[in-house]
């Protein structure tokens, strides 16, 4: 998809300039792409892309297939815990799921 090269190109540029807000709004416009446009994402991953912006994330968008499963949450180091522990407050219910964090190994 054109639009979606494009906001790849524009991702790079954004990491080259280290300009995170940019590159999150990149991502956040990428789920809103796959959501409305090609019409991969599911409310629960609506839902979870929504709940880690309110809690403090830089961008999140849907990955994989669409239809349920991943998301790839984009934040500063110095936010970490906090989006952690908003999204398992906000969106997971019973057992919290498996996290995979930069210089973390996650408990399988």
């Amino acid at each position: 998809m054109v639009t979606e090269a494009f906001r790849v190109r524009h991702a790079v540029e954004a990491m080259r300039r280290d300009d995170a807000e940019s590159f999150g709004q990149l991502l956040l416009d990428s789920h809103a792409s796959l959501r409305d446009r090609l019409q991969i994402s599911c409310p629960a991953l609506d839902r979870l892309v929504e709940a880690a912006m309110a809690s403090g994330a830089v961008g999140a968008r849907l990955t994989g297939g669409g239809f349920g499963g991943c998301a790839v949450v984009f934040c500063r180091s110095a936010d970490l815990s906090r989006v952690h522990d908003g999204l398992v407050e906000r969106f997971y219910s019973g057992t919290p799921p498996t996290f995979f964090m930069p210089n973390r190994v996650p408990a399988l």
